[in-house]
C-alpha cells in the first residue's frame, strides 16, 4: 500500500465525517426547534398546510423537508462510515511503520472502541 492510497483513504473518511456531521446538524436544529418552540416550527415542501405561526414569525424554524433523510439514506451514510473506516485502517496497517511515522495517524478520525 502506498502513501496515496493512504491520504485517498483519510480524505474519503473525512468527507463521509463531514457528511455525518452535516446530518446531525439538521437532525439538532430540529429537535431544539420542537423543544424550544414547537409552535413555531415547521417542515417546508409538504402537503400538510400549517398555521401562519409555524412558519412566519421572526423566531420560526422552518426546514426543508427535502433535507430530512430517510432511514435507507442514514443506514447508507453509516454503511459508508464503517467502509471507509475499515479501509482506511487496513491501509494504514499495510504502511512500513517509517512511513506512519510521517503521517498524520487515524487516530483523530477513528474512534476507540
Amino acid at each position: 500500500m502506498s502513501v496515496d492510497a493512504y491520504l485517498a483513504a483519510r480524505a474519503a473518511l473525512e468527507e463521509t465525517r463531514a457528511e455525518l456531521k452535516q446530518l446531525l446538524a439538521v437532525f439538532t436544529r430540529v429537535q431544539s426547534a420542537l423543544q424550544l418552540r414547537p409552535l413555531e416550527f415547521t417542515f417546508s415542501n409538504t402537503e400538510i398546510q400549517m398555521p401562519e405561526a409555524a412558519s412566519h414569525s421572526l423566531t420560526s424554524v422552518v426546514i426543508d423537508a427535502g433535507s430530512w433523510p430517510t432511514a435507507e439514506a442514514i443506514n447508507a451514510l453509516v454503511a459508508r462510515l464503517h467502509e471507509r473506516t475499515q479501509l482506511l485502517m487496513a491501509v494504514w496497517g499495510n504502511l512500513p511503520e517509517n512511513i506512519r511515522s510521517a503521517l498524520k495517524s487515524p487516530s483523530d478520525l477513528v474512534p476507540r472502541r
